[in-house]
């Protein structure tokens, strides 16, 4: 269960992980008011594919209450809806085009200000590059960056063995398997792991990583905001590591 955001197996990618950000002009709203308190945390999960990103985002979610964010699942939700800007997202998704800046800003800014994010949320993967970032910075800045380090080598492993089911839920063969080979332990349905899921693939989603989002955790560290965080480890001590970092205490 290495990356928390919502895929379909079946396809050699999906547009609404892999895809969904454009790169037009981005819509600047007015921040949630409850970014004013000081309790307030708005907690970002950066790193390489692989990195566990998802996982443990919903343990540091699942600790402090918050909700857990992803923008593909944002997008969905609003496909579902049937809204008109749900139309719009499917029809540009459907044809290979990305769903502009100023669509996936409007969505996130809407979820921040609901009643469960009141006192903060969980970020999952967003800013990838650093019109994102540029873009995010005008109506939501984090609080904490928590920044997720392995090698390549290791992405490599763990997305290879990477096993998903249609429910949302991610296993991995080698490092967090389900408790009945092949099969989800939430939902009883059966495990398929992605197309894209190999060597080469993976090496050229990294590359990409490594030219797009390394740019916005350099411009975290600047702020003085990153917490980076050797993922190498096994996932309970991971997290642990976060919660220190984040002066939270610990998940025991």
């Amino acid at each position: 269960m290495w990356e928390g955001s919502l895929s379909l197996c079946v396809l050699h990618f999906d547009p609404l992980r892999d895809l969904v950000y454009g790169d037009s002009i981005y819509h600047v709203g007015l921040k949630p008011q409850n970014m004013s308190s000081k309790n307030y945390r708005l907690i970002v999960m950066l790193g390489p594919q692989g990195s566990g990103k998802g996982t443990q985002g919903e343990l540091l979610a699942d600790h402090l209450k918050f909700p857990i964010i992803t923008m593909s699942t944002l997008l969905r939700k609003e496909i579902a809806s049937g809204s008109e800007r749900g139309k719009k997202i499917k029809e540009l998704i459907d044809v290979g085009n990305l769903a502009p800046q100023e669509i996936t800003n409007e969505l996130l800014e809407k979820r921040l200000k609901e009643p469960d994010a009141v006192r903060g949320a969980i970020i999952d993967g967003y800013p990838r590059d650093r019109i994102q970032f540029d873009a995010f910075q005008q109506f939501a800045p984090p609080t904490d960056v928590v920044f997720l380090d392995i090698t390549d080598a290791l992405a490599v492993e763990r997305i290879s063995g990477r096993r998903m089911c249609a429910c949302g839920k991610i296993y991995n063969v080698q490092f967090n398997p389900p408790q009945k080979e092949g099969i989800c332990d939430a939902c009883g349905s059966k495990l398929t792991q992605r197309v894209d899921d190999v060597p080469d693939a993976i090496k050229t989603r990294l590359g990409i990583y490594h030219r797009e989002t390394e740019a916005v955790i350099d411009e975290y560290r600047k702020l003085g905001l990153l917490r980076a965080i050797d993922a190498s480890g096994p996932i309970h001590m991971v997290h642990e590591e976060i919660l220190k970092a984040l002066d939270l205490g610990s998940g025991n």
